[in-house]
């Protein structure tokens, strides 16, 4: 075993951040010169789909190693990585301070290129018009000649933002825009990513038999090429088009099990999102409850990682569970906290189900007029953008 594979392998086995420092102190300079900082780069992106936190260690390490070093190259690709296992584990917030960072110290190029990874994590925090505007700057960066692969790229993170505004068939065109183009020249794993999105947005247009389709192929493709922590996402995706369907058992026994696997990869942002969409299954099962104390968790979870836009479905889904409760003003508080959010967010979906909910509660507390006006105005909401 090399000296960099070695290292690597104490770096991935060490859990105290404290013993890692003292491996790295213990080196003196020249040890350090003749350490291949890229090559423990690369066997940490090796690991990074089975084991993120692994990874992540190995990154943390390389960045500072660099630092001493004094090897800038090295440094900002290993601020990269650690942003990227970052983003794997579910830590959105702390991946977009590291991206920012590099775009503002990287030539204009490789901050475009930064820019790709950083507007998806923006859009994941839904910080949409931010993360449209760092790809809209991007495209204007790079040239037209030579750069059809990375435009492709960039059509696929426009279609992520449009997915998480809840603009599903702007994002399907997006995806079949940036697919159309890299599938002449990515490598086949790229292309499985693009399409377990397009499956995402065939289920939230209501196409569930391509879905499935889709969905069904990306799984077997991840796990034909050992991507495990990806075959996790797309089968949380499946079971969530599965409770779409009205297959809450079968939705519920995958949940439950995919739950206990993200847990054990400490991906928190999956863990949670498994518990949100329990919660919504368990109120179409007549749990009110079970429900409220998931949402009430998933709520928690996702508000310390500053997933806005899940927090709002928690406070939906949680207002829901208190009205069923018997608990209507607590009903109120928490629904009009996410239609607040909805309306601030520019997800007309779920922003005009916030309203309809509102219009709903009015009329129970005999306020026929504010319900007409709420109903109206979610009706307006939806038929803008042709739900």
């Amino acid at each position: 075993m090399s000296t960099v594979e070695q290292l690597a392998e104490d770096l991935a086995r060490t859990q105290e951040p404290h013993k890692r420092r003292d491996l790295l102190r213990g080196m003196d300079d020249a040890n350090l010169a003749e350490l291949d900082l890229i090559e423990l780069l690369r066997n940490a992106l090796r690991r990074r789909m089975q084991d993120p936190e692994a990874s992540r260690r190995i990154e943390v390490f390389t960045m500072h190693a660099a630092g001493r070093a004094g090897d800038e190259r090295a440094r900002q690709l290993a601020i990269k990585s650690v942003a990227s296992s970052q983003l794997v584990l579910g830590r959105p917030r702390a991946a977009a301070r590291r991206f920012d960072y590099l775009r503002s110290v990287m030539p204009p190029l490789e901050a475009a290129r930064t820019g790709l990874q950083y507007a998806q994590v923006l859009a994941m925090l839904a910080r949409f018009e931010q993360a449209l505007g760092v790809i809209e700057q991007s495209r204007r960066v790079v040239p037209h000649r030579g750069w059809a692969d990375f435009r492709g790229r960039l059509s696929v993170a426009e279609g992520i933002v449009y997915q998480s505004q809840g603009r599903a068939q702007e994002a399907l065109d997006a995806f079949n825009r940036g697919r159309k183009v890299l599938v002449r020249t990515a490598k086949r794993p790229v292309i499985t990513s693009i399409d377990m999105n397009r499956a995402n947005a065939l289920t939230f247009l209501e196409r569930y038999d391509q879905a499935e389709r889709l969905y069904r192929r990306v799984m077997r493709e991840h796990e034909t090429n050992g991507v495990h922590a990806l075959a996790l996402q797309t089968a949380y995706n499946h079971a969530y088009l599965q409770s779409l369907r009205g297959e809450y058992h079968q939705a519920l026994h995958g949940l439950r099990g995919l739950r206990r696997q993200f847990d054990q990869a400490e991906d928190i942002r999956h863990v949670a999102l498994c518990d949100l969409d329990e919660a919504e299954i368990s109120l179409q099962m007549n749990l009110p409850a079970h429900a409220a104390a998931l949402a009430e968790r998933a709520a928690r979870e996702l508000d310390t990682l500053g997933i806005t836009a899940e927090v709002a479905r928690a406070e939906f889904f949680g207002s829901i569970a208190q009205r069923s409760l018997g608990n209507p003003r607590e009903a109120r508080r928490r629904l009009e906290r996410a239609e607040a959010s909805f309306r601030e967010l520019g997800n007309a979906m779920w922003w005009g189900a916030s309203l309809h909910r509102l219009a709903e509660l009015d009329l129970e507390e005999g306020m026929a007029g504010r319900a007409v006006r709420r109903a109206q105005k979610a009706m307006e909401v939806m038929r803008e953008k042709d739900l």
